[in-house]
């Protein structure tokens, strides 16, 4: 299983305990991050857990078409290399790019999961917690077949994750 996130600090914050249950299930796990040094205690962390860590060139918030072609081609060598069965991508950048190259790489099983699309609800706080609004996630599921894409995803996301857990 390859996880790619876009901050290497919510690897174990967010994402820990997935990583574990799945080593505990005797799943390989690798995780792909941008400024995943080798010396960093999240790399320590991971090394520990017995996770193989990739730093990948991943700038946040760049818009250069340039770094995002050099970074799907990254991406898409590292997916060849390691062939992972499971893809998950977090946060807009790796969903994007991470999806793109799985889908060059043959990777059988992807899942995106970001954060507008686990907690579209009007009352969570990430809509102001009071029934606001968030205009680029209203538009996506006002229309019927993207909400069902999207919260598709979510609950295959949550079900595989539930599945490692539970074996």
């Amino acid at each position: 299983m390859l996880l790619i996130a876009s901050h290497p600090d919510s690897i174990l914050a967010f994402r820990g305990a997935l990583i574990s249950a799945m080593f505990d299930k005797g799943i390989d796990v690798h995780v792909a991050a941008p400024d995943l040094d080798a010396e960093s205690i999240v790399c320590d962390t991971l090394k520990g857990m017995k996770v193989t860590a990739h730093k990948i060139p991943m700038d946040r918030h760049g818009v250069s078409p340039t770094a995002d072609l050099a970074l799907l081609w990254h991406l898409t060598k590292l997916m060849r290399r390691i062939q992972p069965d499971v893809l998950l991508n977090y946060t807009a950048k790796p969903i994007i790019h991470g999806s793109l190259a799985g889908r060059l790489a043959d990777v059988r099983k992807k899942f995106a999961l970001g954060r507008w699309m686990a907690n579209y609800d009007r009352t969570s706080p990430f809509h102001g917690g009071n029934g606001g609004s968030n205009p680029p996630v209203d538009a996506i599921f006002k229309k019927p077949a993207l909400r069902g894409l999207f919260c598709g995803q979510v609950a295959r996301i949550r079900l595989y994750a539930a599945q490692i857990v539970l074996q």
